[in-house]
């Protein structure tokens, strides 16, 4: 048994020298021919495999699994990507063209559009889709940068716009998306429309009148100026734009006034409660709606609808501001990947929550009141909640009592023990009192203090005693500092009756009390004694002392 000539060469075309070999070694050996047959045919069969492009082959794998949206959202080669994951699904998916969609029935002038992109854009209408194309002259052909089928819309508010200083409604269009293929910025169309209807112009394209199914009984008369529009007589922009969407998402689902599926929120007046508020770093506006809470025009643009939020809690209000935390929950049966987005991944504790913060006290009662209406559990008073509130205490329990700060830096407490843990050493303050007291006593006496406040902090006593003259309350002068001339003697202690403590050991304090008792008993005997031998000299010299002619004799002798 041979093997085939074209089986080798399509197996192995670009090594001759190995397909001879392998034919020798089947002519040598004929009955290896079967199993060399069957191993050529399975190494062509995976070389055909291979040849497919492998990013071809994840492509396709991507289409299988998101071909549900993977036909929502296409864009065009020129359009603008806002993230890896978009960029992904534009190349997953062939560019849809006019073609494709089919003619406009509706288009308005170029609006101003925040999301997707913040660029002046065309919003078009179609039987079956609606696209947002470039602002182009008419003679040219606008180019596609986002289209969605109408079956893909699930929500459409309308807010007031507050950023600009005339009055202007939101129109906000939410389509649905698949995990890692949009990003939620990618799928919500924000355009701020005027309510005067200034600058906006909407166009009806009357040769495509039959596409948009319009019957008389939902149209307005038509004219050449004004367009027919269903269902509504509003003349504000949002309000007959919303009329055109609810027509076509009628059409395209005969269910959808009663299933539900679409949330439509217009803008009534009053309009529904609205604050600032700040998430992380970006400044927005929080609408309290019906349906759930919106945090706008900063990106993320997020909804939280009531169902998918398990609780809020209200923390850390202060004077003017305060802070809510909203937890959403972690059923799949309840909550949707479009009700997540934008909300933190999980943290500590195994829960999604997002946190705003900065808002104005003034509208803790709206916000209190929307809570119990939505029938949400309020969790204020959570202990994780409560421990944000709760100010910082240090480990000795003493931060809630104010310090004082003394003139070498440390710390004193109101209650005058030293921040050191106490002592008998006297403190600054109280030095500093002491030779205030000082300089006024010497003013009145009429002494001489030429000490000042580096003097004071530079005294080194030598002893005790100079130590007590320092620090005593009633203390005059000496003969060292420039006192007055027969002054009493100096004190040893401050006296029971001053306020003053009293300074060094008490027993040493006695001991030298006694002994200047006993000194001063001393020195008044010697006194008495001169006193006695001056008299008895007198009075052997004969004179009388009490008569002054007789003094004056002597004196003059």
């Amino acid at each position: 048994m041979t093997l085939s000539p074209q089986l080798i060469a399509a197996t192995i075309p670009d090594d001759p020298d190995l397909a001879k070999s392998v034919q020798d070694l089947v002519k040598s050996s004929p009955e290896s021919a079967p199993v060399i047959t069957r191993l050529l045919a399975y190494f062509q069969t995976k070389q055909g495999a291979a040849s497919v492009p492998a990013h071809d082959h994840i492509i396709q794998q991507q289409s299988k699994q998101n071909q549900g949206i993977a036909q929502f959202f296409n864009r065009g080669g020129a359009s603008t990507t806002t993230s890896t994951l978009s960029a992904t699904a534009s190349t997953s998916v062939s560019p849809r063209t006019s073609a494709d969609i089919g003619p406009a029935i509706y288009t308005t002038s170029a609006l101003s559009f925040l999301h997707p992109v913040r660029k002046k854009l065309v919003l078009s209408l179609h039987s079956k889709d609606i696209i947002l194309t470039t602002a182009t002259p008419a003679a040219s052909t606008p180019e596609i940068i986002c289209s969605a089928p109408y079956k893909s819309l699930y929500r459409v508010i309308a807010v007031p716009f507050l950023e600009r200083t005339t009055k202007q409604t939101a129109l906000l269009l939410f389509f649905r998306h698949s995990d890692g293929l949009v990003a939620a910025k990618d799928a919500i169309w924000v355009v701020p429309l005027p309510d005067d209807g200034k600058d906006f112009t909407l166009h009806f394209h009357e040769q495509h009148r039959q596409l948009a199914g319009l019957s008389e009984d939902l149209q307005s008369p038509s004219s050449s100026t004004k367009p027919p529009i269903p269902l509504s007589n509003s003349k504000r922009p949002d309000s007959l734009l919303i009329s055109i969407l609810s027509h076509f998402l009628q059409t395209s689902n005969p269910t959808f006034s009663s299933d539900g599926t679409v949330d439509i929120i217009q803008n009534p007046t009053p309009a529904y409660p609205n604050f600032l508020a700040h998430l992380k770093s970006n400044q927005g506006t929080i609408y309290l709606l019906p349906t759930g809470i919106l945090f706008a025009f900063r990106k993320p643009i997020l909804f939280l609808r009531s169902e998918s939020i398990e609780a809020v809690g209200v923390h850390s209000v202060l004077s003017r501001t305060f802070d809510f935390e909203v937890v959403m929950r972690q059923d799949p049966t309840v909550v949707t990947a479009e009700d997540l987005e934008g909300v933190p991944a999980e943290n500590k504790d195994g829960r999604r929550a997002v946190g705003f913060g900065m808002v104005d006290t003034k509208e803790f009662a709206r916000m209190e009141e929307w809570i119990k209406k939505a029938g949400i559990r309020d969790r204020s008073l959570s202990e994780d909640l409560k421990a944000k509130d709760k100010a910082p205490v240090s480990a000795t329990g003493a931060s809630s009592k104010k310090r004082e700060r003394t003139a070498d830096g440390g710390g004193e407490g109101v209650d005058g023990n030293d921040s050191e843990g106490g002592g008998s050493q006297v403190s600054v303050s109280q030095r500093n009192d002491g030779t205030k007291a000082k300089k006024q006593r010497g003013t009145v006496q009429g002494g001489d203090d030429d000490e000042d406040d580096d003097e004071d902090d530079d005294f080194a006593p030598e002893s005790d005693d100079e130590i007590m003259e320092e620090y005593d309350s009633d203390a005059v002068g000496s003969d060292s500092d420039g006192g007055e001339e027969n002054v009493p003697v100096r004190r040893k202690k401050v006296d029971s009756d001053d306020e003053g403590e009293v300074l060094g050991d008490e027993d040493s304090d006695d001991e030298d009390e006694d002994e200047e008792g006993d000194e001063d008993e001393e020195e008044d005997e010697d006194e008495e004694d001169e006193d006695e031998d001056e008299d008895e000299e007198q009075n052997e010299e004969g004179v009388d002392l009490h008569n002054e002619d007789e003094v004056d004799e002597l004196l003059d002798d």
